[in-house]
């Protein structure tokens, strides 16, 4: 699904950053090479966009136009997206880089942009550390081999941050000075410190290296992964907690507009379909507080409605929402309310499809639960296929004291809408009030998961 979203935000011209029209002409000879086009392609993110694509004459390709080419960190890849290598555009736009293919950076020659020598140079002391990595790690037990290249590795990387020191002292609103504060760790207290006090002021400073009001962070590799470590492993993974900081992070910067559309967009990315459960709120709340208040610009009315109704959707799905309506016809042809077909503590809502084998899977852990718990539990099980003879009879064959109704006959809209179904199984957990307390767990997840609801229930009560 986030592929969907990936690409209709394309679709609209999500991505269009602003540039400036000016000829460009980028040479590439790559000696060796045995294709016929090479394609020019700039980072955005943590993907990349084919820019345009060139002949290969003689292992030369040339890349001209007249078109916009934004400032940020390119690479030149083979038909099948294959990558070389990368060099940079920011106030040069006629490159030329000789090089071949056994030895792609190491013997790359910058024949014309000052810019790119500069960053050919880094590329190489790059390319030194990881061949000494790879050679240590390969010495097994020689331990004076491996001394050796550790001393030999501390020179380079010596070597490394003195260059990228220089870089942003001496030219520190280059490309280059910008990735390099990218890439920067944040600042920390010595260990000796109180470990929450280091935490605070990690956290704190995470951003300090970094202009947010420079849209050229966003055309490079290194910027998402600044931006999903900070969400994924700085913050404490808690939905109200990461709440709590996405309010702070998008109110507090100082953001270029491009680069909050950017960041408020992978947000919603990122929550869509997270890999915890219930997190899928913080979705909401960002649509909620920034897209429905017009706080995030320049988005098309196309774009915005779609955010709009995945909104909506995930909203009434919400953990501790009361389930939607929906009303399906059983096995005998009668309309069941699912909501008013259970009075027990819990309510399964598995929707399967009896042609999918992880569906039966599912099953032999679902009709243990429901053997263990049948006075606590009920599974009302949605089929989805239109198919009812085969329902019918796979239904018995499983389990007939299921509550078996079919999703393609409903008097109350379509269970794909009301409940975000996609793919089988699919499975959410209710209370006796009907509300959601779980989803999208695996059937073998259940009863533990029911325990520990069970105690933090009861440990709650007793306060």
């Amino acid at each position: 699904m986030k592929k969907v979203l990936i690409l209709i935000i394309l679709a609209f011209g999500f991505v269009n950053l602003k540039a400036e029209y000016t000829k460009y002409c980028i040479k590439i000879k790559l000696k060796g090479c045995k294709e016929k086009k090479l394609l020019l392609a700039n980072y955005y993110g943590n993907s990349f966009q084919i820019v345009d694509t060139a002949v290969v004459l003689n292992e030369v390709a040339t890349f001209q136009g007249n078109r916009s080419l934004t400032k940020g960190v390119y690479t030149i890849a083979n038909m099948k997206k294959s990558k070389y290598f990368d060099f940079i555009i920011d106030n040069e736009f006629d490159v030329h880089i000789s090089t071949n293919l056994q030895s792609v950076i190491d013997s790359a020659q910058v024949l014309k942009s000052d810019e790119n020598k500069e960053f050919f140079d880094f590329m190489k002391l790059n390319s030194k550390l990881f061949y000494l990595n790879k050679k240590i790690n390969n010495s097994k037990n020689d331990q004076s081999r491996i001394q050796e290249l550790k001393d030999y590795k501390n020179e380079v990387e010596i070597k490394v941050n003195l260059f990228k020191n220089k870089v942003m002292k001496e030219k520190p609103s280059s490309l280059l000075a910008v990735i390099f504060n990218v890439m920067k760790d944040p600042p920390s207290l010595p260990k000796s410190e109180n470990q929450m006090k280091r935490y605070r002021y990690f956290k704190s400073n995470y951003w300090n290296t970094i202009d947010l009001s420079d849209e050229r962070i966003l055309k490079t590799p290194v910027f998402h992964k600044k931006f999903d470590t900070y969400f994924d492993k700085v913050i404490y993974q808690h939905t109200d907690t990461l709440i709590k900081e996405v309010d702070l992070f998008l109110q507090k910067q100082h953001f270029n507009d491009e680069v909050k559309k950017y960041l408020a967009w992978n947000l919603l990315v990122k929550y869509e379909y997270p890999k915890i459960m219930g997190q899928d709120k913080i979705f909401v709340h960002v649509f909620n507080n920034y897209y429905k208040k017009n706080l995030i610009p320049n988005i098309s009315q196309s774009v915005y409605t779609y955010i709009e109704e995945r909104a909506n959707t995930l909203e009434s799905l919400l953990i501790g929402a009361v389930a939607p309506e929906m009303v399906l016809l059983d096995t005998l042809g009668v309309y069941i309310d699912i909501k008013k077909a259970s009075k027990k503590q819990y309510s399964v809502l598995f929707f399967w499809d009896f042609d999918c084998k992880l569906c039966q899977k599912e099953i032999k852990s679902l009709n243990k639960l429901f053997y263990d718990k049948r006075e606590e539990l009920d599974i009302i099980a949605v089929c989805t296929v239109n198919e009812l003879k085969k329902w019918k009879k796979a239904s018995a064959e499983y389990n007939r004291e299921w509550i078996h109704v079919n999703g393609t006959r409903s008097a109350k809209g379509d269970y794909h809408d009301l409940y975000d179904i996609h793919t089988t199984p699919t499975i959410y957990l209710l209370d006796k009030n009907k509300r959601i307390i779980a989803k999208r767990l695996a059937a073998s997840q259940l009863e533990e998961f029911i325990k520990n609801y069970e105690y933090s229930s009861t440990s709650y009560d007793k306060k």
